[in-house]
């Protein structure tokens, strides 16, 4: 019987009482159970559960991609569903063929238990398989019936497989898509470092609800509920295209990857595609950003002058973060006299500051006596030009950025006596760990940019550094120590705890705009207050002056102020009405 429909809303409780509270009361420990064997189950391991294929074969092929930078652009994501359509035809048709097979057996099955009397032992083991393996997927369920069947006769029907049908090449879109959002943050922090080795692709992270939730443009992109995304990426899983699984916990997206017979990648570090085989594919829209007028031959001098900025990255495959968002742009040619003159200025820049660059000894003297105590830094534009234009090499501008540095820490020791040996540990120990990337093979550094970027930080902090000092009336500890990356705790009184105030600072200022949209709004709102109190004073005053009626009051209330107001007015009304009774 259906209920009648009224107006009073349900509680979630009523409406979802029978899913929250089940009839059967073995539900919770049969879910404890399973909560126990998940907790037990190993995370992080990469593995094709072949047990789910329905044709093996299927990912025999497959092999890891390798890029530097790997993005999936249009021209990826169309080739990508090209594979992905040829691929997906290819399997429903493999699995015609065997849902035939399929039907030819389950007619032996009902032949031959029309045909035979079946014994008491065969129809309740029969029952019980049922019972127990129904819903099971295809390729389980038909396996433990071949087996079933050689033992106790043929008697168990096949499950016959689904083929991949067109809403899965929806959800496989928007899992290409998410793909792609993936790959490009990993890749611009990749441009960013300066990390120029091919890497495999790392993992698709599917969330389910991410998946169904996702907008474009402010539109839902499909509309469907989380359960019906874990369907469809089991189907994907099935068939081969989405392959080794990696479960990492109930709270975490599951990670899997795609088919490398079906994704294509586009590498901006070579400018081309990557396919399967993880051979280079080049695109016919693919443009030779090649620098023809550049010497080639390894002359140290040449190696020194484009190895790095712009010139460096066209040739090493290495973009700059600052050109990354138009690395795969066409660039107007300018004109030879404009190029010279930048260059000439480059280079008178590149040699002022490379004799800017004191001996180690010689620097570490200079700091103990006092030199830089009011050190003025270096015009920061000035250093951004060298990194972006520059002919430095990383290994000169680091230990440029490295002194530059040490001169602003000077002033914390204004006044005081320091060793030069203290400084000299200090300076040695941030030559050899900062501003490196470890690759796992080898040790590379910061891109010249990143190190300008990182030095602003460490004057900021150096500069909090100070005022602390001066407030707490409180010394700093020698170099050697105070600049020890081990010192990371408040009681240590390190350098590296700066860091923390950095980053409180940084969230200052993300939250500052927010703070002011808060107070601005919470100002409006008293504002609209106080004009929505002034306009029900004023019109309750023409009501008792006999220039508005009651149900023009009533109206006007209703219409033009917010809804608690007529409870303030029926209240006003009330004890104006007892005050004239009494």
């Amino acid at each position: 019987m259906n209920q009648k429909r009224t107006n009073q809303s349900n509680s979630i409780g009523n409406l979802f009482a029978s899913n929250i509270f089940p009839l059967n009361v073995n539900a919770t420990s049969n879910q404890r159970n399973v909560a126990q064997r998940s907790s037990q189950r190993k995370t992080n391991v990469k593995v094709t559960r072949l047990e789910r294929l329905t044709f093996t074969q299927n990912v025999e092929n497959h092999t890891s991609i390798n890029a530097v930078y790997p993005y999936i652009n249009k021209e990826a994501m169309a080739m990508t569903m090209d594979n992905y359509r040829s691929y997906v035809a290819n399997y429903n048709e493999n699995v015609y063929n065997e849902n035939e097979n399929i039907r030819i057996h389950n007619a032996k099955v009902v032949k031959y238990i029309d045909n035979t009397e079946l014994t008491e032992v065969q129809k309740t083991f029969t029952q019980m398989f049922y019972l127990k393996n129904n819903k099971l997927d295809p390729k389980k369920f038909n396996d433990l019936a071949d087996e079933f069947n050689q033992e106790y006769g043929l008697l168990i029907e096949k499950k016959r497989f689904a083929t991949i049908k067109y809403a899965t090449e929806l959800v496989f879109q928007q899992l290409v898509y998410i793909y792609s959002m993936q790959l490009a943050k990993s890749s611009n922090e990749y441009m960013k470092l300066g990390v120029k080795e091919a890497t495999p692709l790392k993992q698709l992270a599917i969330n389910s609800w991410q998946v169904a939730t996702m907008k474009r443009n402010e539109i839902q992109a499909i509309d469907v509920c989380k359960a019906t995304i874990r369907n469809h990426r089991s189907r994907l899983e099935e068939a081969g295209i989405l392959v080794e699984y990696t479960f990492r916990g109930n709270k975490s997206a599951v990670k899997m990857t795609v088919n490398s017979q079906i994704l294509v990648v586009f590498d901006a570090s070579t400018g081309k595609f990557s396919n399967a085989e993880n051979q280079s594919l080049t695109s016919g829209t693919h443009k030779d950003l090649t620098n023809k007028d550049e010497a080639t031959r390894p002359l140290q001098s040449n190696i020194k002058k484009i190895e790095n900025g712009i010139a460096a990255f066209l040739e090493k495959g290495t973009p700059s973060a600052a050109t990354s968002s138009v690395f795969l742009l066409e660039h107007p040619k300018q004109k030879p006299n404009l190029n010279n003159a930048a260059a000439e200025k480059s280079v008178k820049i590149s040699e002022k500051l490379e004799n800017s660059i004191l001996d180690q000894q010689e620097f570490a003297v200079k700091l103990s006596s006092g030199e830089f105590n009011n050190y003025q830094r270096i015009d920061k534009r000035i250093l951004y030009h060298e990194a972006a234009y520059g002919t430095m090499n990383r290994h000169d501008f680091k230990e440029l950025i490295i002194q530059e540095f040490f001169k602003n820490a000077a002033k914390l020791y204004r006044g005081k006596t320091v060793f030069v040996g203290s400084w000299k540990k200090a300076i040695n120990s941030y030559l050899e760990k900062l501003f490196t990337v470890n690759n796992g093979n080898s040790i590379s550094l910061y891109n010249k940019e990143l190190m300008v970027d990182k030095l602003d930080q460490m004057i900021w902090r150096i500069n909090n550094a100070q005022r602390w000092f001066t407030k707490t009336k409180i010394n700093p500890l020698f170099p050697s120590d105070y600049f020890d990356f081990t010192r990371k705790t408040k009681s240590e009184i390190g350098f590296e705890y700066t860091q923390k105030a950095y980053e409180n600072h940084i969230k200052y200022l993300e939250n500052k705009p927010r703070l002011e949209k808060s107070i601005k709004k919470k100002a409006a709102i008293r504002e609209n207050s106080i004009n929505n109190d002034k306009k029900f004073q004023n019109k309750l005053n023409q009501f008792f002056r006999n220039r508005l009626t009651l149900e023009e009051f009533i109206d006007y209330v209703s219409n033009n102020l917010p809804s608690n107001y007529m409870q303030k007015l029926t209240e006003n009304l009330i004890s104006i009405s007892t005050k004239y009774t009494c």
